[in-house]
């Protein structure tokens, strides 16, 4: 809490001293899942960034979600960093008009969570995004940010675009009958 005083509560490792110091923190970064199609890839993922706590303010402060995707093949090229290589295809936020855009959930959240066979993730959000080029790889994934802490001088804080990032070649299925 910024006091420099070992309050109760705060002794987490029991030596009885201030020991560590704590940072800011994004959200947690939410499960995503990609599933590529004829022309088009589906990015589906949970709701659980919405319940993190800020270490600092100690207050749930998420405010949305982003959806990257590098185009098509250029993470293969040996020189490029991956991380360099996202462009923001979609951001979702909440619309409490304090913050960023105000677009709300509508577009994405799903009315009942989505259960996948042998995944245990409930899925809350789903986008489909048409126009892919069959046979080409690509990277998606999804952040989620927080509405930042404006009495610490602290700006939105998103999570890493390399935590849940998911590599998919977007393709016809094998026929079945032959």
């Amino acid at each position: 809490n910024r006091n420099n005083s070992l309050d109760p509560g705060e002794d987490l490792d029991g030596d009885g001293r201030l020991t560590r110091y704590v940072l800011p923190a994004p959200p947690m970064a939410p499960r995503v899942r990609v599933i590529p199609g004829n022309q088009k890839v589906t990015v589906l993922w949970d709701d659980r960034a919405e319940v993190s706590v800020d270490p600092i303010s100690g207050m749930k402060d998420f405010e949305g979600y982003r959806i990257y995707r590098t185009n098509a093949g250029v993470d293969l090229d040996p020189n490029s960093v991956l991380s360099n290589s996202f462009v923001l295809i979609g951001e979702y936020d909440r619309s409490d008009n304090q913050l960023f855009y105000n677009t709300g959930f509508g577009a994405v959240r799903l009315a009942e969570p989505l259960m996948l066979v042998g995944d245990p993730t409930a899925y809350r959000y789903r986008l489909d995004i048409p126009n892919q080029l069959n046979g080409w790889q690509y990277v998606y994934t999804v952040t989620a940010f927080d509405s930042g802490d404006p009495v610490n001088n602290v700006e939105s804080l998103e999570s890493s675009r390399l935590q849940n990032a998911r590599r998919v070649i977007p393709g016809t299925t094998p026929d079945a009958a032959a």
